[in-house]
């Protein structure tokens, strides 16, 4: 029979259930120790990550960030969860070498990142600072001459000045009208003369402002148009394009497919949320978190991937019966996308696979980019669904992306964020 002196000890056991929290929210962050480095060439250095915000499992994706010059060594970086080892090269590249580590959802998308910048100090070949030079003391200081007397002038007396005419006075100024809200084609130009500065060797810092400014003060459906004159301002003629909105079936930030000859980008949305990138400012550091500075950088990059799709358009479908084919019964099919183990098997397969693609489907930069393409659609997410260029919207939550995402990048991938970085420079 129930007894009420034994509430006191139910209370006690269910006080640990009602305190557990959510496993997932906003507010997490990740930081890293030491904050910055300074190495010699072929010295090695820890590195240690820290997580707040977080419950339960932490995923950590540690990268390397360098000048891309041919030649270029930024040394080796060996990861393995919270800690990570940096080896510097014997020859330090002629550029700023950074190490990111960022804290990834539940999705494998970014929330948080944190960088460590390289410094190299005792490269051979950089001469000593010159000794300083041997100066004289000055000569004595040599007393000024003495000044000379010059009698003032004689005083001449002016009649005082005539009157201005009287005029009457302008009648008064209507008071200046209030600001206007920039529309969405007002911070669509100033951001693409933002760029045009930037690609010239200036800064546009004050048009970016400009657009940041005009952004906040629009509503979300003012902002899509923002973001379509953006996109049509950078990829110019010859693409035809659409933006839409946001859509809760889209698994990533934003995902770009194809319907007949145009070219789409959709919007994605925060796990458990309606908030779309389209909240987001245009020129501020995001909240819902991702490795881009800001959404005007990520645009960048993604109407880059944009002009990608359409390039490759015409060399999709017509390998992607054979790119299946050669695929079919390899290591690159076989392995489980599901499996985060399975990673290694995986960028091994895809880097044999790139080596020979151009010897079977053609060197130009379209077929390439098509094989690419291909080799995420079919092997990774496994051909579901029916043949088409485009993963589904869907796609891209495995553990999979997770494990693979710090040590492979499709090379469709990354032309395209190269590309877009010679539109996003500066500030």
């Amino acid at each position: 029979m129930f007894s009420l002196r034994k509430l006191p000890l139910l209370v006690v056991l269910l006080l640990p259930l009602l305190a557990v929290p959510a496993a997932f929210s906003y507010g997490q962050s990740v930081a890293v120790s030491p904050a910055r480095i300074a190495v010699a060439p072929g010295q090695s250095v820890g590195l240690a990550a820290r997580v707040a915000g977080v419950v339960g499992p932490v995923n950590l994706r540690w990268l390397m960030r360098g000048p891309r010059l041919p030649g270029a060594d930024w040394g080796r970086l060996q990861a393995s969860g919270t800690s990570a080892t940096y080896t510097a090269p014997r020859t330090p590249p002629p550029g700023q070498v950074v190490i990111q580590v960022q804290l990834l959802g539940r999705f494998g998308e970014p929330i948080a990142s944190a960088d460590v910048p390289v410094r190299f100090v005792g490269a051979p070949g950089v001469a000593p600072p010159p000794p300083p030079l041997v100066t004289r003391p000055p000569p004595p200081p040599v007393p000024p001459p003495p000044p000379r007397v010059v009698p003032p002038p004689p005083r001449v007396v002016q009649p005082p000045p005539l009157p201005p005419p009287r005029v009457a006075p302008p009648p008064p100024l209507p008071p200046p009208p209030p600001p206007a809200v920039a529309g969405a084609a007002q911070v669509a130009n100033a951001a693409l003369a933002s760029q045009r500065e930037c690609r010239a060797g200036r800064s546009g810092a004050a048009l970016l402002a400009q657009a940041g400014q005009g952004w906040s003060r629009l509503p979300r459906a003012q902002r899509l148009q923002a973001v379509a004159g953006i996109a049509g301002g950078q990829l110019g003629r010859g693409v035809p394009f659409r933006v839409d909105g946001a859509d809760r079936s889209v698994n990533n930030v934003a995902r770009v497919t194809g319907q007949g000859s145009t070219v789409v980008m959709t919007f994605g949305t925060a796990p458990g949320s309606s908030r779309s990138l389209l909240d987001e400012p245009l020129t501020g550091p995001a909240s819902l978190g991702w490795s881009y500075r800001s959404l005007f950088d990520f645009l960048c990059y993604e109407i880059e991937v944009m002009r990608m799709r359409q390039r490759l358009a015409p060399y999709c479908l017509p390998l992607h019966d054979r790119v299946k084919a050669d695929l079919n019964g390899t290591p690159a099919y076989a392995a489980n996308a599901q499996d985060p183990g399975q990673a290694a098997a995986q960028i091994a397969a895809y880097r044999q696979f790139m080596a020979q693609a151009p010897r079977l489907y053609g060197s130009a930069e379209g077929q390439r980019m098509a094989a690419s393409w291909l080799f995420e659609r079919i092997a990774v997410e496994r051909g579901r669904g029916a043949k088409s260029c485009d993963m589904p919207k869907a796609a891209g939550g495995a553990p999979y992306f997770q494990a693979i995402a710090g040590d492979l990048q499709f090379e469709h991938d990354r032309l395209a964020e190269q590309r877009g970085r010679a539109y996003c420079p500066c500030p």
